[in-house]
């Protein structure tokens, strides 16, 4: 894939982010640069099969409803889907076998009449146990050179949508852009701020204005650009600021975690946004107006209002034993902690640890954290 249309796709997913209207346009732009390929971001609902994200190419709308009607029960991925990591995007062959899906209900009523779009593939976004949201591709059988092109550029797409549904969640449903923009902005729970190309503040909420004041995980530099106050969590947020500023892209797309003086745990998210905040009065000083580039989101971390445990063992079926040690580790514990309040061997909970990070898809302790925020906030 063009660095460019790597760039016009990662952006688009951004702008949906900010702006739920744009979903259609994202999913088309992929269906343009794919040259014809039904693509589809949905969500299923295990008790009750109901979609509550649904955005399609090429699919009718009598398509659509006879999916939602009778073919969500009948769909051979989703019990494939439940129990895999998140982000792992595979072709459909990897989930279900090709002549296991030619004998089903679902290809044999469904699929084939499309055009025979029986290959293709995707992963899945979204899973806490009982809803899932999927991203995913069908292509014609006759057509593997586009599945493999799809699931390639799948690959590099599927973080930057999964943080840009978050960011969507975080918003719920209001959207950052327009002359609604400012209301939208107080209305949100979590601390937001604008960033210019420089780090300094275009503009943030009272959220971001409390959290300013406490002294404790923000604060201004002495040239009037943001930085956390803790020396490893501000290195985090440099990194992911700079890909922006320079890139207009992030790589890093994880959230990272960052505590008050109190030892509270907060999650801190950086997204591309584009110059479309109607501001009543143009922000100027010296050098002129401010042009935001990035939001900030830092809200604060529910874990103690889920069950960790049970949602490691339904999100990636996790044993018993796997999901306590990772429940443990996200409270704060250490290996040899944990290894002797259960009192084993620390090569016994290593070995436990090496399963947690393969089923979770994660490789350091660091990132099974943050997954674990995602899947339980």
């Amino acid at each position: 894939m063009r660095a460019q249309d790597y760039h016009d796709l990662t952006l688009a997913a951004y702008r949906a982010g900010l702006d739920g209207s744009r979903w259609q346009s994202f999913v088309d732009l992929i269906d343009e640069k794919l040259d014809g390929v039904y693509v589809s971001i949905y969500g299923h609902d295990t008790k009750g099969n109901v979609l509550p994200q649904l955005i399609t190419t090429r699919y009718s709308q009598d398509d659509l409803e006879q999916y939602q009607n009778y073919y969500a029960e009948k769909n051979l991925f989703i019990p494939v889907l439940m129990r895999q990591p998140l982000l792992r995007i595979e072709r459909s062959e990897v989930w279900i076998e090709e002549g296991r899906l030619r004998k089903s209900e679902f290809y044999d009523g469904f699929l084939r009449p499309l055009e025979d779009i029986g290959t293709g593939g995707g992963g899945v976004l979204f899973n806490d146990g009982e809803r899932l949201l999927i991203m995913s591709g069908q292509v014609r059988f006759q057509d593997q050179d586009k599945a493999d092109k799809m699931i390639d550029l799948f690959r590099v797409l599927a973080p930057h949508v999964q943080q840009a549904f978050e960011m969507r969640q975080m918003l719920h449903g209001k959207t950052l852009s327009g002359a609604g923009y400012r209301a939208a902005f107080e209305e949100i729970c979590n601390a937001l701020v604008l960033l210019d190309v420089d780090g300094r503040i275009c503009d943030c909420n009272r959220k971001a204005e409390e959290l300013f004041a406490t002294h404790d995980v923000i604060a201004l530099d002495s040239f009037g650009r943001l930085h956390f106050q803790d020396h490893l969590e501000n290195n985090q947020f440099r990194k992911r600021f700079l890909e922006i500023a320079t890139s207009g892209v992030p790589k890093s797309v994880s959230a990272f975690l960052v505590a008050d003086n109190t030892g509270n745990i907060k999650v801190a998210r950086l997204t591309p946004i584009e110059h479309e905040p109607a501001f009543d009065e143009p922000i100027l000083d010296f050098i002129g107006t401010r042009k935001p580039i990035a939001l900030l989101s830092i809200r604060s971390s529910d874990k103690d209002s889920v069950n960790v445990a049970d949602a490691l063992q339904t999100a990636c079926k996790l044993s018993t034993s796997e999901a306590k040690l990772a429940e443990a580790l996200f409270s704060g514990s250490s290996l040899k902690d944990y290894s002797e309040q259960i009192s084993v061997s620390i090569h016994t909970v290593r070995t436990q640890l090496k399963s947690v990070f393969a089923k979770t898809g994660t490789s350091r302790q660091g990132e099974l954290i943050v997954f674990i925020h995602k899947i339980t906030n």
